[in-house]
């Protein structure tokens, strides 16, 4: 798949709504709306309860199950919310199931597990005369565009393919594994007894995918468990693809952020165990999830203390994966911000490197001498702080005439409206340069931690502000360009 169809794919699957999905599941802990109507990759450590929520969704409509699944199903009490070709149907796991026997809606449900994987190269290599049995099934060439195409797959194994064929063969009713017969680019001809485990899962994996029905649920459970790297960065693409054009919604359990960093329109779930039972929650963080730390992928350039405190909550507040992933660097002043940018203008590999985003503050924009310069840089990054006057005159102003700012500061210090009042009293004639220290030092705390509480607690009352929304705006476009880099 080329990366211009993989964006596309994954630009449009925010506009999807599948008439199949998961609605809902409901625990001890409450209830539980997945957030994607498309796809939804549900994260967690080992034994956290992802291969339990499937079984009990396989067990609910009726689907084939090994004994060790039938177990998971019954250790669990959920309650899941199914919509299936717009049909709602409520499966309780406290009661015994199956709860639906519709057929139509048992061929909605298809699923992937590496067990299956596991145990259908166990079945080939166990049978004493697999040229006989195979003689009984005719074989299929996949069409130029299909998933098992030559193409596909070597771009998705990295291994280039000049032909493939497979034969689906039954093992009982309902019941097939696909045996291949590969050609590679050196005329070097083997089949499934000389696969690799992971080649032969992404093999089985698209022909899973080849036979899904449309307006179906797909139910992925790790699919990257034997897959390399490679293979992993073009499996979003090709998930996109199959949610976009079969109008299926997919539930993929992982260990990996790579799918979730991929989409963009939030459906990224945690699933924990604790001791009342399974949890599920919504996560801007996969990463922290699953124990591996955020990757540092660009630099924010800030002007001074002041405004590292207010980017720093803005982002808490709006973004905090991005808070994460990109450090914040005080600079000395908005004049060394520019030089350091005009260094990046003219060395563009830099952004190849780390994304540098300089900062300034909001009363640069109109009024600066550096303004000028900067309208001079085409291949730089900068945004401006909200607020059209100095941070430290704009908090000070703000404390004295705001009265929910003002018992803002009072709850986040936490101090008396006596002991805030004095403070103001005693610091009204420094300079606003001076403002914070004079105020900190009155209230008996150090000035690092009053500037902190003053911009989380301005954000806070700002939060819907039209200048923070736009600056929240112009963070998600600057993201977006990140994410592309990475």
């Amino acid at each position: 798949m080329r990366k211009a169809e993989r964006a596309h794919y994954l630009k449009t699957l925010e506009k999807i709504e599948c008439p199949s999905r998961i609605v809902s599941v409901s625990t001890t802990s409450g209830k539980y709306t997945f957030p994607s109507k498309s796809i939804n990759v549900l994260s967690g450590l080992n034994g956290s309860g992802k291969s339990t929520l499937f079984a009990i969704i396989k067990t609910a409509l009726g689907i084939p199950m090994t004994e060790a699944e039938r177990r998971k199903a019954t250790a669990a009490h959920l309650k899941i919310c199914l919509k299936l070709s717009d049909d709602m149907v409520e499966v309780d796991s406290d009661t015994k199931m199956p709860l639906t026997t519709n057929p139509e809606h048992q061929a909605l449900v298809k699923s992937f597990d590496s067990k299956s994987v596991h145990d259908a190269l166990a079945f080939f290599s166990s049978q004493s005369n697999l040229t006989e049995l195979l003689d009984q099934y005719e074989p299929t060439e996949p069409a130029p565009g299909d998933f098992l195409c030559p193409e596909e797959m070597s771009a998705l194994v990295g291994k280039e393919y000049q032909s493939v064929s497979f034969s689906e063969i039954e093992i009982q009713d309902n019941k097939s594994y696909p045996f291949f017969i590969v050609t590679t680019s050196d005329n070097e001809q083997y089949d499934v007894s000389s696969m690799g485990l992971g080649e032969y899962q992404l093999f089985y994996l698209m022909w899973i995918l080849t036979s899904l029905e449309k307006d179906g649920i797909l139910l992925l459970d790790e699919p990257d468990s034997a897959i390399s790297y490679q293979s992993c960065m073009m499996l979003p693409g090709i998930l996109a693809k199959v949610s976009v054009k079969k109008h299926t919604s997919i539930y993929c359990t992982s260990h990996l952020p790579y799918l979730s960093d991929a989409l963009k329109n939030g459906g990224q779930t945690v699933i924990s165990r604790n001791a009342s039972g399974i949890s599920l929650s919504n996560s801007s963080s996969v990463s922290m999830s699953l124990g591996l730390p955020a990757a540092k992928r660009g630099c924010f350039l800030v002007e001074d203390e002041i405004a590292q405190e207010l980017l720093t909550a803005l982002l808490a507040f709006h973004s905090t994966k991005t808070l994460r992933t990109f450090r914040i660097i005080q600079m000395n002043g908005a004049s060394e911000i520019v030089k350091f940018l005009q260094q990046v203008n003219k060395h563009r590999d830099l952004n190849d490197i780390c994304l540098f985003i300089g900062v300034f503050d909001g009363d640069l924009e109109n009024d600066s001498p550096d303004a000028d310069k900067l309208e001079e840089l085409e291949n730089v990054n900068y945004l401006f702080l909200p607020g059209a006057i100095p941070m430290e005159q704009a908090y000070r102003n703000f404390l004295k005439e705001s009265k929910s700012f003002f018992l803002a500061v009072m709850k986040a210090i936490p101090c008396k409206q006596e002991a805030l009042d004095d403070a103001l009293h005693g610091a009204q004639g420094a300079d606003y340069h001076d403002w914070p220290a004079e105020m900190a030092s009155y209230l008996g705390i150090d000035t690092s931690t009053y500037i902190s509480v003053l911009s989380r607690c301005w954000v806070e009352v700002n939060i819907d502000d039209r200048a923070v929304l736009s600056f929240f705006d112009a963070i998600d476009d600057l993201y977006m360009d990140e994410r592309s880099i990475t």
